[in-house]
């Protein structure tokens, strides 16, 4: 537990490879399974090492799967001593579901312009 904490409170950041995950069989108290992962974990000195760690994904349906890429947390004098940087994966998410909002508002407001909105074809 005191790698964790020191890990999240001190580590350096680089961006890791899902290659194998399972569901943990524990959940938190909002019922998000826990997952044991392992990760091949790319530096930014082109460096790569394998390492393993447990993680809760970033909502109640969520998951890791083998392939995606996930935001870590390394200490620099153990590179092997990795943990999900969960609160990157936030703000990634996060910020995908506003750009996604912006976008549908904006071909919202194209399509009132062309007159080609549900009002235009005689439905409001």
């Amino acid at each position: 537990m005191f790698d964790k904490r020191k890990i999240l409170k001190h580590g350096e950041h680089a961006e890791a490879v899902v290659l194998d995950s399972s569901m943990s069989g524990y959940s938190n108290s909002k019922g998000i399974n826990k997952w044991h992962l392992k990760l091949r974990v790319h530096f930014d000195d082109g460096s790569t090492v394998e390492a393993s760690c447990s993680a809760y994904p970033t909502g109640p349906v969520g998951a890791f799967n083998a392939g995606q890429i996930v935001p870590v947390l390394y200490l620099p004098d153990d590179r092997t001593k990795v943990e999900v940087d969960r609160d990157a994966m936030v703000a990634k998410a996060t910020a995908a579901h506003q750009e996604g909002r912006e976008g549908l508002i904006r071909l919202a407001e194209e399509q009132l312009e062309r007159g080609t909105g549900d009002r235009a074809a005689g439905d409001g």
